[in-house]
């Protein structure tokens, strides 16, 4: 089975509606933040969460609440996904529709 990260990167190359992304881009050099996908030049991040069930994952969400904050401070639009949206479609198919509604926006 493909882990999540690279089943949604393999999503993102199928799709000619989603601009290529940075892989582990980091937003915030002086705090080494990091998404696990991002878009700069949309200021839009993807967080895919490995992690997310167990009782001992409470220090990594708070990591992870820290930085999605900063990130929305700095103006990005933030996008956490589990492993199973991922694995059913659901992320990558909200992900178009960010996109389309972003294009959208854009004069042409």
């Amino acid at each position: 089975m493909i882990a999540p990260r690279e089943t949604f990167e393999l999503q993102l190359y199928q799709k000619d509606d989603i601009p290529p992304c940075e892989n582990d881009y980091v937003f915030n050099s002086k705090r080494k933040l990091t998404a696990t996908f991002g878009w700069p030049d949309f200021r839009v991040l993807v967080i895919i969460e490995e992690g997310v069930h167990g009782k001992k994952n409470r220090p990594h969400y708070l990591d992870t609440m820290e930085k999605c904050n900063k990130a929305e401070e700095m103006g990005f639009l933030v996008f956490r996904y589990a492993p199973e949206f991922v694995m059913d479609g659901t992320a990558i198919e909200q992900i178009q529709r960010v996109f389309k509604r972003l294009y959208a926006a854009q004069p042409i």
